[in-house]
């Protein structure tokens, strides 16, 4: 659907955000039905870019 860079957080908050339109198949819990994806891109889309902390950075420069 989509690439956020370094945006770790927007798996999380998609996972709540969208947790009734889970659609499991077996014991995969990784999928998602939707009546109207292009809203849910909308409202990824619409997130404010994180910022990241020194920590983070530090944390990304040594791998």
């Amino acid at each position: 659907m989509g690439l956020w860079e370094h945006r770790g957080n927007v798996e999380l908050y998609f996972k709540h955000r969208y947790k009734a339109f889970n659609f499991r198949i077996g014991t995969l819990t990784e999928y998602f039905q939707f009546a109207n994806v292009k809203a849910v891109l909308n409202d990824l889309y619409d997130m404010e870019a994180k910022v990241l902390s020194a920590v983070e950075s530090d944390a990304i420069a040594l791998i």
